[in-house]
């Protein structure tokens, strides 16, 4: 199960809305890539730390914590411990 399809779970238990790549504005009721980031970086530092990844991906139960360690790892891609913006791709699996 892709990155993407366990935030899309999660939201669509918490909401009525469904995950999309749709462009910013469009009026479909979805979520883009940065509102899906907004969302999971829960203390808006402008980073999703490896707490808050685990957290919405952790509460959901379908993958283990070495999944979710390596799904954060390979977005991760300068080392930090934290997601950026620009490293955020909902699409990795």
């Amino acid at each position: 199960m892709t990155c993407l399809a366990v935030i899309a779970i999660i939201l669509a238990c918490a909401t009525t809305v469904h995950v999309t790549t749709a462009a910013p504005g469009e009026d479909d009721n979805s979520l883009n890539p940065e509102e899906i980031f907004g969302l999971l970086d829960t203390d808006g530092d402008g980073f999703i730390s490896r707490e808050e990844f685990g957290g919405a991906l952790g509460n959901h139960g379908s993958e283990t914590d070495a999944e979710i360690d390596a799904e954060f790892e390979e977005m991760d891609a300068n080392n930090d411990d934290k997601i950026s913006p620009e490293e955020f791709d909902p699409d990795i699996h």
